[in-house]
């Protein structure tokens, strides 16, 4: 079992049935079992990624696996992280809880675990967070969120299926980003796997100044640290750095499990975009899954439909299939919710507008998967 910081006490949701018991803790072996044997099973759900959330500042990891009770076996899991902008009394104004790839829950079982592991979860962090929001990775029961107070929005991706030769996933490519991967190889730019502490030190130096100039917030470089010291040993997270003549001008992480590959975090200098390390970085880290017998790559979000959204036109050249499977959010103060959401307009109005004198800025929230 994974020490104290999972609970072991039981919750008892209303509308619990007789057959299942919502708890806090299962043996590491039964979690690991769970997720991999699920058809939908993900990084996102993992006993690693939640001690990664355990491992970074103001994230809150929260696991719940519903229990059959004559067997002892589970049949679903929650796990979500609570995550707050600042921390003290004001936490909850900036506090949302994030359930990405999940719920899982045994086939034929939803309608009835689904409404239990969301009222749970509801009881622990409705009064921390100003809303839950769940990051689709398939198809959900949408009437079931309904039922429970979620409300659908639509969230673009892209996926691309990686079982094929490198000429076909080659050509699957736009002509023009096959053109700037030429340029940016015939420059000299050259893609590297981050296996050292330095390494890591200059990927979040890359993502910290691409989220400064996008005016949106970034985790604390915990969450990088812990995911390289729990991840990246066991194969499930890589590191890769794009560099010229010796510097680092473009980096990306990835997240890996079940054969799917997720694009998470990446950025960029601008002095190096002539080079073209973007298009180079990604068609590597699409290669790379290739190679290594990975079947599919998550592009890591595209935004809402009907609304401009930059990354979207770019990752869209590079051969996935666009999907729309939307994220479930439920408001538990509108009141709060109005506050936080103008409060956190003028913190980024505050605390971002330094960008153009060069002055460094500490940027402690986490960014959201595009």
């Amino acid at each position: 079992m994974i020490g104290a910081h999972r609970g072991g006490d039981l919750l008892t949701p209303t509308g619990c049935t007789t057959r299942h018991t919502i708890v806090r803790s299962v043996e590491d072996a039964v979690w690991d079992n769970f997720v991999a044997q699920h058809p939908n099973g993900n990084i996102f759900q993992t006993r690693q990624m939640y001690d990664v959330y355990c491992q970074t500042k103001n994230f809150e990891p929260v696991v719940l696996f519903a229990i059959r009770e004559d067997s002892g076996e589970v049949k679903g899991l929650l796990n979500s992280v609570v995550v707050r902008a600042i921390s003290g009394p004001l936490g909850r104004l900036s506090g949302r809880a994030i359930i990405h790839g999940g719920p899982l829950v045994v086939a034929g079982l939803e309608a009835d675990l689904l409404p239990l592991l969301l009222r749970a979860h509801d009881q622990l962090v409705g009064k921390k967070v100003v809303y839950s929001e769940t990051w689709n990775l398939g198809p959900v029961h949408d009437a079931l969120f309904a039922a429970n107070g979620y409300t659908h929005h639509g969230h673009l991706n892209f996926v691309a299926d990686l079982r094929r030769n490198e000429e076909e996933l080659w050509k699957s490519l736009d002509r023009r980003v096959r053109r700037r991967v030429v340029r940016a190889a015939e420059a000299g730019v050259t893609v590297a796997e981050v296996h050292a502490e330095e390494g890591l030190a200059q990927f979040y130096a890359m993502v910290h100044s691409t989220h400064v100039r996008s005016r949106v917030p970034l985790a604390d470089p915990s969450l990088f640290e812990a995911a390289f010291r729990n991840l990246e040993p066991a194969g499930l997270a890589v590191f890769f750095t794009a560099q010229l003549r010796g510097d680092v001008i473009a980096a990306r992480a990835l997240l890996m499990c079940h054969g799917r590959i997720h694009a998470w975090y990446s950025g960029f200098t601008q002095d190096g975009q002539s080079v073209c390390p973007n298009e180079l970085l990604l068609w590597h880290a699409m290669r790379w899954g290739a190679l290594n017998g990975y079947s599919t790559f998550d592009f890591g979000g595209a935004g809402r439909p009907g609304i401009q959204y930059g990354p979207r036109d770019f990752k869209k050249k590079f051969g996935g299939r666009m999907v729309n499977f939307g994220r479930d959010v439920k408001v538990y103060s509108p009141a709060i919710h109005w506050i936080s959401d103008r409060g956190f307009s003028v913190y980024r109005s505050l605390f971002y507008r330094d960008e153009a004198t060069g002055h460094a800025l500490k940027v402690t929230v986490e960014g959201t998967t595009s």
